[in-house]
């Protein structure tokens, strides 16, 4: 069981376990099963093609359309083989063709309904598939039916950190690691649970330079609190210390929370603070809203609202402006290829609109088990209702020094407001995971641009008087950026990383760089030691099997019998804890007697909870499996929350 189950893989944990471990665990499960079917011989038996070899090979060099072609010629002449549709179903798993990946394992399950380890490897593959409620459904159906295997646990632990439960993910993992504690995939698990229920802290500072001019230095740190799905805190404070004629800073300091709706589907982020500007000591409010809505498998859609400074031009720093922003996305992703869709719009103070859209495509080009290089397209369009473009000087100053060939200068004031901008670029991303440790990505993109651009000329009104015109012509230019940046984990709770960007577009050129620390203050994992389990862990385990068998009962009279039976024994464990903690080898108020009396009061709980059921009720007896489900959840909660088995 171990040897098939540490070989699968989480397509949504990006790969837990590399691809060619995948294919040799294969292998060696097919072989020690006695049904392994892969290997073509002729008469004298020596073989000639070993069909799984070469579809393992293939998987493993990510090449999952070949090693399906392979698979699906090979059961078109063995129809009855189960390897066959297994190998084919997680293929296409992979390959994130979902929809035909559940088709197979339907097919495959019709083969072998009663193949507990086909089973385990469904529900597996339906929670990479997020289709968590359906993997649910068939785990408690293998359980009613009886089944224990230590990887139930782990699949429990996975589906609720799917669904965003860290906790009861916590205590699942808890149980499966100690069933097995060198098992390669519940320790990865295992780690990225202990840093989705942990505090994070991030330490940034970034320099922006570009010949507006315009610097800025920015410093930052952020703290995450998660408590539960529905309460995860951000702080984060941020300076913008400007480096210009006169040196000046704007402080800034928001908090927020993000939500979690599994059933829906659905990311909420919402948040709000206080900044104050660089100059006049004006302090103005920030909020801000966003939602990420999955639609599918492959589409989700963001939508944001916020209201926020604006630091993007020169004049901007000295003129204290804020905006409201909204973006609406809509994102596709399969397979290595990625796309988005996007309108954006932004409303300034003086009612001027500022709006764009804009479209991407990227598709894998070269893929392998360390990186991957992608090549794409993009185009935008941006446009504003207004154009804020105007004269550095007044007229007066404009007159005293005008000549017939004299340039107006202009600047835009106090923002950017683009005139049907166009921009069409080739894009080019490249990831690579130099070693466990060091991450790299490198991306650029190089285009062809066009807009309205502004001019100011002098002109005259009918009545003769003077003033500053604007026109537009239209230009055309090269826009292009390189951005290189580089992760370092240091260890499970470290991460420094940094990134440099350069970019120039017909309006300016800019240089920037980012450097950022991270600590996850995750609990560092203790070397497990299997050691012999106490009288506690053992009648702990022995209720939780009676109330597995619960599900079993064929009638509420077997039900009652069997709830009074557990009723005794939590009561007896109950008063034992009571017992011990009251005896005078506890000292009272040491952790053992806190311990002692925690067990107390949480037993005592479940009892009464079993004494307010009524299972003569219809509807009680209906939802007997939530309710079962919360129990054993409360006893293995008891069990693997503390170190017990020492006593």
């Amino acid at each position: 069981m171990k040897l098939y189950y540490n070989y699968m893989v989480n397509n949504n944990l990006k790969s837990i376990i590399s691809l060619s471990c995948k294919g040799v665990l294969f292998s060696v499960l097919f072989a020690l099963c006695g049904t392994y079917a892969g290997a073509q011989v002729k008469k004298d038996k020596k073989p000639v093609t070993d069909t799984f070899k070469i579809a393992n090979n293939f998987i493993a060099k990510k090449k999952f359309r070949k090693a399906n072609k392979v698979l699906k010629k090979y059961h078109a002449a063995h129809p009855k083989d189960l390897n066959s549709l297994w190998l084919q179903a997680q293929a296409h798993l992979y390959a994130g063709n979902n929809k035909k990946s559940n088709e197979l394992y339907q097919a495959a399950l019709k083969l072998a309904p009663q193949n507990d380890y086909l089973k385990l490897s469904y529900i597996h593959s339906l929670a990479d598939m997020g289709k968590t409620v359906q993997a649910e459904n068939v785990l408690y159906a293998m359980e009613n039916a009886g089944a224990d295997y230590s990887d139930i646990a782990l699949l429990h632990a996975r589906l609720y950190y799917y669904e965003g439960n860290n906790k009861k993910a916590n205590v699942y993992m808890k149980k499966a690691l100690q069933y097995d504690n060198k098992n390669g995939e519940a320790n990865d698990l295992d780690d990225m649970i202990q840093a989705a229920k942990a505090p994070h802290v991030s330490l940034s500072s970034s320099y922006l330079s570009d010949n507006q001019p315009l610097t800025i230095l920015t410093s930052s740190i952020k703290a995450d609190l998660p408590f539960n799905k529905s309460l995860n805190i951000f702080v984060e404070g941020t300076d913008y210390h400007f480096l210009q004629n006169t040196t000046s800073d704007a402080p800034w300091v928001r908090i927020g929370n993000r939500m979690f709706f599994p059933k829906a589907g659905m990311h909420l982020t919402y948040g709000g603070g206080i900044m104050k500007f660089p100059v006049k000591n004006e302090v103005s409010w920030t909020g801000e809203l966003s939602l990420n809505q999955k639609i599918s498998q492959q589409f989700d859609v963001d939508l944001s609202l916020d209201h926020g400074p604006y630091f993007g031009t020169k004049s901007s720093v000295d003129t204290n402006i804020s905006a409201y922003r909204f973006a609406a996305m809509l994102n596709w992703h399969k397979n290595n290829w990625l796309a988005q869709a996007a309108f954006l719009n932004s409303l300034y103070p003086d009612n001027n609109n500022v709006y764009g859209a804009y479209a991407y495509l990227l598709a894998p080009v070269v893929v392998f088990q360390q990186g991957k290089l992608q090549l794409g397209l993009s185009s935008s369009y941006s446009n504003s209702n207004s154009n804020r473009y105007q004269s550095v000087q007044t007229l007066g100053d404009i007159l005293s020094t005008f000549t017939p060939n004299m340039t107006i200068g202009g600047v835009y004031d106090p923002y950017f407001t683009p005139g049907d901008l166009y921009i069409n670029s080739a894009l080019l991303l490249f990831s690579v995971n130099a070693s466990k440790e060091v991450s790299i990505n490198i991306n650029g993109d190089v285009g062809t641009g066009s807009i309205l651009n502004p001019y100011l000329y002098l002109d005259k009104t009918p009545s003769g008087a003077i003033y500053i015109a604007k026109g537009y012509s239209t230009e055309h230019f090269t826009p292009y950026s390189a951005s290189f940046a580089l992760s370092y984990h240091i260890d499970k709770t470290w991460n420094l990383s940094g990134k440099y960007t350069y970019r120039s577009t017909y309006f300016f050129n800019s240089n920037y760089a980012s450097i950022s620390l991270d600590k996850s203050f995750q609990h560092r994992k203790k070397d497990t030691k299997t050691v012999k389990k106490s009288a506690f862990s053992r009648s702990i385990q022995d209720i939780e099997d009676k109330i597995q068998a619960l599900y079993r009962c064929k009638n509420v009279k077997d039900l009652k019998q069997s709830t009074d039976n557990i009723r005794t024994q939590l009561v007896a464990l109950r008063d034992a804890q009571l017992k011990k903690k009251n005896s005078s080898e506890i000292t009272p108020g040491s952790m053992d007697a806190l311990r002692m009396q925690d067990r107390y009061n949480s037993l005592n709980e479940m009892i009464a909870e079993i004494d307010s059921v009524d299972f003569d009720d219809k509807e009680a007896k209906d939802n007997k499996r939530e309710w079962l489900t919360d129990k054993q959840f409360e006893l293995t909660s008891i069990h693997y929350n503390g170190s017990f088995d020492e006593e």
